[in-house]
């Protein structure tokens, strides 16, 4: 629920800020893209589709604390750029969630191979 929330604020801070960079675009789309399938990959884990496995669960926390530090670290950005924070500050808070989103196809491939041939 709180990632839902997070990602909500996301959403409109990214559509009520003028000026949103191709960065800001793509991170956002990306982080939309991963947050499907791990809320997918959680929901067939609840429901038994995917096993109850250790190997599984694991896959989808990791995923899914990714995505939760993706998108605090996005939302530290805009606030930082909504305040006119120096071009340092931006570019470390850029960094940080350029390093966080650099994990995340790892994280999401190792969710689909779950699935197997599915």
């Amino acid at each position: 629920m709180r990632n839902r929330i997070l990602l909500a604020s996301l959403t409109l801070m990214l559509f009520t800020v003028a000026g949103c960079s191709n960065w800001e675009r793509q991170t956002f789309q990306a982080l939309s893209a991963s947050k499907a399938v791990i809320d997918q990959a959680q929901a067939d884990y609840e429901t038994g589709k995917l096993p109850h496995s250790q190997l599984t669960y694991d896959a989808v926390n990791k995923a899914k604390a990714a995505q939760t530090s993706a998108v605090e670290g996005m939302i530290t950005f805009e606030q930082l750029k909504a305040t006119n924070a120096t071009a340092g500050a931006l570019a470390k808070a850029q960094g940080d969630v350029a390093v966080i989103l650099a994990d995340l196809p790892g994280l999401i491939t190792a969710i689909k191979s779950l699935y197997g041939g599915k």
